[in-house]
């Protein structure tokens, strides 16, 4: 039942929702790692067709239906988990699972009452199924045989310029069944992710303290995983837009660039390895640094080097922290902790505003960053900070977004762990 197309069925306990959630995001790490040949053996959660394999990939659907930003990460790995599974199958398990498949769209067709693209699509993956069947049982026979269906429900065949096409018509062949199933799949997650905004049990579900709860420690796993959660690299074109996730440390850091078109040796390598980790690419990075370089630094700017003069040794050092260059070890960016305990010069950039600014200043701050209506929040963080600085920075992102997803359980250790943090709930819908 790789295809899900029907929501789990039985009773279960909150260990096992949590325990599921935990292996399936271990399944998609190991996918990335290209270490899966018997992780799904391993982990029970991943038992093909089982309770919990069922549970997991439902509980992932609902984050991926509140959050825009782990959309991508759960279709992607869903179709390469389904990939990995047609791989092993031999003959005949390919044949079960496509009648298996066929007997769950007759279900699903049964209980839609209204036409639309659901009942569409489940017509047309019967369809498919139905001549899948008839080439397993005599492939030899009928290897030229081609399945005909809609180019709307294979996009990313389309794209790939493969498969003839007439009329709007997409003519696969049937030895081309797993590129087929996986395409299908694909346009069923899709289809049936934007269906859930409009079925009133989905938002009930949401709405269950349980699944709440197991959905904020999944959101978690996915801001604090470092493969996943930069899943695609940082779109440069909406820059100036991401900056509104940034951490208030980071953000200092990028205004001060902005104003001055330079940073400080230490503040540049810190800001260089938290664009290299919220996904921004090394091309990106080269261009980014060469925007600003390239212009006339101000009077206070501690740094009077040019692109133009230092260029080699500007991608040098990108390359560098990339982990292209030297010792070819990538370099990642420090902890909040290590940002703290940073011993700053007098006219050095950089460090913790929860930690070196003083109340003046951090007031000043704090009153640019929160919405108008929180203002009276500053004093509140301010306090919070004095005992300790990640503790008021935390109150500050509390304060920031005031929805009822963030509790005390969620925290970041980073500035890049609290950038996919607030762009995840930003991204909620």
């Amino acid at each position: 039942m790789s295809f899900y197309l029907r929501p789990p069925k039985g009773i279960t306990n909150i260990i096992n929702l949590e325990t599921t959630v935990r292996q399936r995001f271990l399944c998609y790490q190991n996918i990335i790692n290209e270490d899966i040949t018997n992780t799904i053996v391993d982990l029970e959660c991943l038992v093909e067709d089982s309770v919990l394999d069922r549970l997991g990939h439902h509980l992932f659907r609902l984050l991926a239906l509140k959050s825009r930003h782990f959309y991508t990460v759960f279709i992607e790995h869903e179709v390469q988990l389904l990939g990995l599974r047609l791989a092993s199958y031999n003959p005949e398990d390919a044949k079960n699972f496509v009648k298996s498949l066929k007997s769950q769209c007759a279900t699903c067709l049964e209980a839609i009452k209204v036409d639309g693209k659901v009942k569409n699509y489940f017509i047309e993956l019967s369809s498919v199924c139905l001549k899948l069947l008839s080439y397993f049982r005599t492939p030899d026979n009928v290897s030229k045989a081609q399945i005909q269906l809609h180019f709307s429900y294979c996009f990313d065949l389309l794209a790939k310029r493969q498969y003839d096409i007439a009329n709007g018509m997409l003519l696969i062949n049937c030895t081309e069944w797993k590129a087929l199933l996986l395409s299908l799949y694909k346009s069923y997650l899709h289809l049936a992710l934007f269906d859930m905004k409009f079925i009133p049990q989905v938002n009930d579900a949401l709405q269950d303290e349980r699944i709440k709860s197991v959905l904020i420690l999944a959101r978690d796993l996915f801001c604090k995983n470092n493969s996943l959660r930069k899943f695609g690299s940082l779109d440069m074109t909406r820059f100036e837009e991401e900056t509104g996730n940034f951490p208030l440390c980071m953000k200092t850091l990028y205004n001060n660039l902005s104003k001055n078109n330079r940073l400080g040796h230490n503040a540049r390598f810190d800001f260089s390895l938290y664009l290299k980790d919220i996904g921004v690419e090394i091309t990106d990075a080269f261009e980014f640094w060469r925007k600003f370089y390239s212009k006339q630094h101000s009077s206070c700017s501690s740094c009077t080097h040019s692109w133009e003069q230092n260029e080699k040794r500007y991608i040098y050092g990108i390359r560098h922290l990339y982990g292209l260059e030297g010792s070819r070890k990538s370099y990642n960016v420090k902890d909040c902790s290590q940002i703290q305990n940073t011993i700053l010069g007098a006219n050095e950039e950089g460090g913790c505003p929860f930690q070196h600014f003083d109340d003046n200043n951090l007031r000043s701050l704090l009153k640019n960053s929160l919405p108008v209506n929180r203002s009276e929040k500053i004093e509140t963080i301010i306090n919070e900070r004095r005992g300790n600085p990640k503790k008021g920075c935390e109150k500050f992102l509390d304060f920031l977004v005031e929805k009822d997803a963030v509790n005390d359980e969620l925290h970041f250790k980073n500035p890049a762990e609290y950038y996919f943090l607030l762009k995840s709930i930003n991204s909620e819908v």
